[in-house]
């Protein structure tokens, strides 16, 4: 839920400890129906209330099994990317910055310009409207 998938469909929360909290907060985010959610199998994901979370705004929660972390492996390589092309490039005066300058880079740049290897070298957006134009 770290911004994954579709631009406009991700939960996107900016908080200095990641905890129970942090999670919810992600996942109430969330504006669009039928979203898969990768996690690793750790006891915040796992546990009944976030499950319920889960179920209550309609995301499928989606586990490897235990040992395999294949999964979450999209999931942590966007947080790897947004750690080093932007949170370590930048020392943010406030939280407010820091999150304006996150979403900036999330939904300007990462989601409409940069391009990925595995999308074919086009943009997240730029294959998502190829996708639906093909359906």
């Amino acid at each position: 839920m770290e911004g994954q998938g579709s631009s406009r469909a991700g939960g996107k929360a900016v908080k200095q400890r990641f905890d129970r909290e942090f999670k919810i907060s992600a996942v109430k985010m969330v504006t669009q129906e039928g979203l898969i959610h990768h996690s690793d199998r750790g006891s915040q994901y796992a546990g009944g209330e976030y499950q319920d979370l889960l179920k209550r705004y309609k995301i499928t929660p989606s586990m490897s099994r235990k040992g395999d972390c294949w999964n979450n492996a999209v999931g942590e390589s966007f947080a790897h990317t947004l750690k080093a092309e932007k949170v370590n490039q930048c020392r943010f005066m406030t939280k407010e910055e820091a999150k304006r300058e996150i979403f900036e880079y999330i939904e300007v740049y990462y989601n409409r310009k940069r391009m990925h290897s595995s999308l074919g070298y086009t943009s997240p957006f730029e294959f998502e409207q190829r996708f639906f134009l093909t359906k």
